[in-house]
């Protein structure tokens, strides 16, 4: 269960992956998200749309793990 928006990124992605990895297509366990995403836009057929889509994940991907983060304003948190 995905506690916050990171962990939530994370579980869509690991998704994404064991889906690709069922029909084949395995990207390198040590590769990288951009890495990865360039992975599967070479080895799968899909459409404008689908390659903007994988972008936005990798994006999210990389900024839910490499983004500096955000300080609160909430001192309880």
């Amino acid at each position: 269960d995905a506690r916050d928006d990171a962990a939530r990124v994370e579980v869509i992605w690991q998704d994404l992956l064991e889906r690709l990895d069922d029909v084949g297509i395995t990207a390198p366990p040590d590769a990288s998200p951009r890495q990865t995403g360039t992975y599967i836009g070479g080895a799968t057929f899909l459409t404008q749309d689908s390659r903007t889509a994988l972008r936005r994940v990798v994006a999210a991907v990389e900024e839910s793990r490499y983004a500096r983060p955000v300080a609160t304003l909430d001192p309880d948190r």
